[in-house]
């Protein structure tokens, strides 16, 4: 399933962190369900913690 890694940069910070991760799972050429999963202190997922 494809899936996207979401971060995200609040007002007063200067990088993005990580924030979620979310699931697609596509039917017939359309999303057809999300699935998002916190992906905070995750340090298993190997994924650079801010950008």
């Amino acid at each position: 399933m494809p899936a996207a890694v979401l971060y995200l940069r609040a007002p007063d910070d200067t990088e993005y962190r990580l924030f979620n991760i979310a699931v697609l799972h596509i039917v017939d050429g359309k999303i057809a369900e999300l699935t998002g999963f916190d992906a905070t202190d995750k340090p298993w997922l190997s994924l650079p913690a801010t950008l």
